[in-house]
């Protein structure tokens, strides 16, 4: 194909994730204006072996940059920029559900696009909720039962305006 080559593969830790070689297409850009993807991350039950893992692989950094463990949330960063995170899945609220990754789109207005979510056939997994210097985010599930986040980033996450 020339517009490029892409391979599905399952870290250790058992997320599933796609690798994108672009050609012709380059594939989805980080950031932007809304209504994009702006952020990826991801939800594992071993945080220090994902974070092993994915530094390895694409040679990412960490905020924090120790204690994975016991951090309740760490920033991966590449060229000095935060792009995505990880999320470790501690407590009962995770049982049943597999490591994943989770792509958030960017949206001007969290519980407005919620509202229209839900008429147009979409399920709320979590209801919008405030992330303290990062935003306002809600987990959804299509009509078709695909899982993806909003939020409406606030900060030095903010995309630029549309």
């Amino acid at each position: 194909m020339d517009v490029g080559r892409m391979a599905v593969v399952q870290d250790p830790q058992g997320a599933v994730f796609s690798l994108w070689q672009g050609k012709l297409h380059y594939g989805a850009t980080h950031g932007g204006p809304y209504n994009n993807f702006c952020w990826a991350e991801v939800a594992t039950p071993d945080p220090a072996g994902a974070v092993a893992f994915y530094t390895k692989l694409f040679g990412w950094t960490t905020k924090p940059d120790s204690g994975f463990d016991k951090a309740e949330y760490v920033e991966w960063m590449n060229g000095g920029r935060p792009f995505g995170g990880l999320l470790p899945m501690r407590g009962d609220m995770w049982k049943g559900i597999p490591p994943h990754w989770m792509v958030y789109a960017s949206v001007a207005d969290c519980d407005e696009r919620v509202d229209k979510a839900k008429k147009l056939g979409a399920t709320v997994r979590v209801p919008p909720t405030d992330i303290p210097n990062a935003g306002r985010f809600s987990v959804l599930a299509d009509p078709q039962g695909a899982v993806f986040s909003i939020i409406r980033l606030t900060g030095m996450y903010q995309p630029a305006a549309a």
